[in-house]
């Protein structure tokens, strides 16, 4: 193949090889949605600077068909906050109660908590998340006693994507201060995605058409035209 032709690229990052989630400006597709989460990020961090405290931002709710990028926007989230430690799980993963109760009591104010296919919580540990979320609580049991001791939880950020919204507890999905739709992309802006992606790995590509045939072939999501 010979050097890419006719194909407009610009620089969006610094990171390596610039595929890495680092910001927003990394997100390409979804003009809309990225700019109602830069507009309740900038009201986030000037709210923070008016209180001078750390206010919390969220919980988020993405929701869409697999392959749109929820949990792209969900890292590019977390880099916008510029949060120290981020925690990517999912919903199977929670169910341990281990598991869940670990994140929890180890996630402080500057941690953000990714959990993917939130629909697949179950009952339980959908309400025990409610309480996190609501009432900033744990309830654990307490050793010689049948009571649960309520345990304190830090202001954490935590973002739920779902492929099923409907699966979700209404109760726990009406907590979200921020439901974004991400949806199937059209062949052209498949075509600016991959273009962006091979130039940042260094692939030759030897015309925009094989971008758009391979965005034809990718069932309108990215992630199959990047395979």
């Amino acid at each position: 193949m010979t050097h890419m032709e006719n194909i407009e690229m610009t620089e969006v990052g610094t990171d390596v090889n610039q595929t890495e989630i680092t910001s927003l400006n990394h997100i390409k597709g979804n003009p809309l949605l990225i700019e109602v989460l830069r507009t309740s990020i900038d009201a986030y961090f000037q709210n923070r600077a008016i209180k001078q405290d750390k206010t919390t931002f969220g919980p988020v709710l993405l929701v869409g068909p697999s392959g749109t990028g929820k949990t792209a926007i969900g890292k590019a989230i977390h880099c916008e906050l510029a949060n120290m430690k981020f925690v990517e799980t999912n919903g199977e993963m929670l169910n341990s109660s281990t598991e869940l109760t670990h994140i929890l009591l180890t996630a402080d104010h500057d941690t953000t908590i990714l959990v993917d296919e939130a629909q697949s919580l179950n009952s339980k540990n959908q309400h025990i998340l409610l309480t996190a979320i609501s009432e900033k609580i744990l309830f654990a049991p307490k050793e010689g006693s049948a009571r649960k001791q309520a345990i304190p939880l830090s202001d954490f950020v935590i973002i739920f994507c779902s492929t099923h919204e409907y699966q979700i507890q209404a109760a726990l999905a009406n907590r979200a201060r921020l439901i974004c739709r991400t949806d199937y992309y059209d062949t052209e802006t498949l075509a600016d995605i991959l273009g962006h992606r091979a130039y940042a790995s260094g692939w030759e590509i030897e015309s925009k058409e094989v971008l758009l045939e391979i965005g034809r072939r990718s069932k309108a999501t990215p992630r199959i035209g990047y395979c």
